[in-house]
């Protein structure tokens, strides 16, 4: 097997702090990561089907899917993608298996009620949904079945990761919790350097990436809309002027969710927790 084929995958959830984790390990000179991070090659016809609204990159052959990982050189024994729609569609584990039977699965998983609130108000700063957030967890409206999706039926960690252990031998599996990586970042990363079976390094840049901020001017949350914009800017500025930008004209605290809302989610993803803890034999009692 060549050894520009790809043999990682981080794999979801969303909003669970994947890009962080892209970015800490791609300092590692033995991983090579694919550029865009998340390519939706094994879920392109879920994504299409669906008409999911993100208009995300999305690579629809193999030919063009390999070409992506050309560059990879023989000091990289890990090639990898971390593209979170991976998890959701249950397709996708057999496809993944299909193409390297000996890949590398890497899930990480946020409390199911935060991980929901976090995905829904970054789709209301971006401009992609107008409606309130229960009004979404109610609604009967055909034009809202994947707004409810990206909220909520992501969260069913338990039917989604079980799908992974049909397919993917378990040993190849490794499961952490974002909780877990904001308490201790470079202990997290020693445990991947040691599935990977890669040499443990300390990783210096532990910068977090994708953290809530919306803008505290209209005119401002207009621009901040257009993903090609906010791209550029980003990468055109220097990290310092950026940052006094955005610590400026920026709110960088989330809204709290409503108690009586958090109560009726958590009891909504009980049994999918519950199934989730047997599944990995873990304690989730803080989600609950």
């Amino acid at each position: 097997m060549s050894n520009k084929i790809p043999n990682l995958f981080i794999v979801g959830a969303p909003k669970c702090g994947t890009t962080s984790l892209y970015f800490y390990l791609e300092q590692h000179k033995e991983i090579f990561f694919s550029e865009p991070k998340e390519l939706n090659y094994f879920s392109n016809e879920e994504i299409k089907s669906q008409g999911l609204y993100y208009h995300d990159y999305i690579v629809n052959t193999e030919e063009e899917y390999l070409k992506i990982f050309s560059k990879a050189a023989n000091v990289h024994k890990i090639i990898g993608e971390a593209s979170v729609s991976y998890l959701f569609y249950p397709s996708v584990p057999k496809k993944i298996f299909n193409f390297n039977p000996n890949a590398k699965i890497v899930i990480i998983l946020r409390d199911t009620v935060k991980r929901a609130w976090s995905h829904y108000l970054m789709d209301k700063r971006l401009g992609l949904v107008n409606k309130d957030f229960m009004d979404v967890f109610y609604s009967e409206d055909e034009s809202d079945k994947l707004y409810y999706q990206q909220y909520f039926l992501l969260g069913n960690y338990y039917t989604q990761v079980s799908k992974y252990f049909e397919y993917i031998d378990r040993k190849n599996i490794h499961i952490l919790f974002t909780d877990d990586l904001k308490k201790d970042v470079q202990k997290e990363l020693d445990k991947i350097f040691d599935f990977l079976e890669i040499d443990r390094i300390v990783i210096s840049n532990l910068a977090k990436y994708n953290s809530y901020r919306v803008a505290k001017y209209v005119f401002l949350k207009r621009l901040y809309k257009n993903k090609l914009l906010r791209k550029t800017a980003s990468a055109l500025l220097p990290a310092q002027t950026k940052n006094n930008f955005l610590s400026k004209f920026f709110i960088a605290k989330p809204p709290r969710l409503d108690s009586n809302v958090e109560r009726i989610l958590r009891e909504y993803y009980l049994q999918e927790i519950k199934g989730l803890e047997s599944l990995l034999n873990c304690d989730l009692s803080s989600w609950k």
